[in-house]
């Protein structure tokens, strides 16, 4: 099974890997799974050409490197939209692209998202499970969503390291420092920012956006029944309603071989699933044996393995990339 059309993978231009300090929370040197990460266009029009993907949907996995300073995030947000922007005006018909924001700054982030859908050509905003500690469900990012749900966006949320903020400064909150996010601990945290969006009321609230959520939603499908016990009948079915109708689950990494079956069993839809290599965060050598998770996956048929390849990516961007 090969020939998909579209995906969603990860730009880490080197100007952004030359001025990343080492506890931006990233693995440092930017090391995964033993394979260093490197992209280049060069490398990513290769990867494309192997796996037969016709467009990348670009996003930076963590733009936060500077931490508590709000003038370099906005800084940072700003030159990695005009440099994604200024690759997909040159390949349109190769790459399109995620606006990075600046949150946790929320008044800089609304404008640096609409700046980068209005002006640049984003097709939507990407997000981290966390940005600066403060998770997605954070009482401070009510009024950017609110900003996103009138602009009926599409919101990739992808995991990031979890940060505890002491006494002004910034620190891993992880069990063991070589658990790093593109390993175990970003199950756990692409669960928790949605928890926490669900049961802050942002996520059943906001019916107008559509969430990419990564990983097929990491852990999120052990825990989606303990819901209830946090909420009311009425609040539950608006949450399960909004997980059914307006969350899309992107493959990225090794998640069809067995933890695919947990999403499903929550009678989410085939349709509302998507491929993601999460390339160059899963190395090259280790995309096809993701591939071919997916390929000899038993809780898909034929037919909706080609269509999470193409068509169902097709349908959640009509209007915003030209297919």
């Amino acid at each position: 099974m090969r020939g998909f059309e579209h995906l969603i993978a990860h730009h880490v231009p080197n100007w952004f890997r030359t001025i990343m300090p080492s506890d931006g929370g990233m693995p440092t040197p930017l090391v995964s799974r033993g394979f260093s990460i490197t992209w280049t266009l060069e490398l990513q029009l290769q990867h494309m050409a192997n796996q037969s993907i016709g467009r990348s949907i670009l996003s930076i996995p963590k733009p936060n490197i500077f931490l508590g300073d709000k003038n370099a995030t906005m800084a940072i947000a700003r030159l990695l939209n005009e440099n994604t922007a200024a690759l997909a005006k040159a390949l349109p018909r190769r790459f399109s692209f995620f606006a990075t924001s600046a949150l946790p700054y929320v008044n800089e982030s609304i404008t640096e998202v609409e700046y980068a859908v209005d002006t640049l050509g984003a097709v939507g905003a990407a997000l981290t499970s966390n940005h600066e500690g403060k998770y997605l469900g954070n009482p401070e990012c009510i009024s950017f969503f609110a900003r996103m749900q009138n602009m009926k966006a599409i919101v990739f949320v992808h995991p990031a390291n979890p940060l505890l903020e002491v006494a002004g400064n910034f620190l891993l909150a992880k069990p063991r420092p070589q658990l790093n996010v593109s390993r175990l601990s970003c199950i756990p945290h692409i669960a928790r920012t949605f928890i926490d969006l669900a049961l802050s009321g942002t996520l059943p609230n906001l019916t107008h956006v559509n969430f990419i959520i990564s990983h097929v939603g990491g852990s999120l499908p052990s825990i989606i029944d303990r819901i209830p016990v946090r909420t009311n009948t009425d609040d539950t079915a608006a949450i399960l309603e909004a997980f059914h109708t307006r969350c899309w689950w992107d493959s990225a990494g090794i998640t069809y071989a067995h933890q695919l079956g947990g999403l499903l069993g929550y009678n989410i839809s085939p349709s509302f699933l998507l491929y993601g290599s999460d390339y160059p965060w899963l190395p090259a050598p280790l995309v096809d044996p993701a591939f071919d998770a997916i390929a000899t996956s038993p809780f898909l048929d034929d037919a909706q393995k080609q269509a999470m390849r193409s068509e169902n990516i097709k349908r959640l961007f009509e209007g915003k990339i030209e297919f």
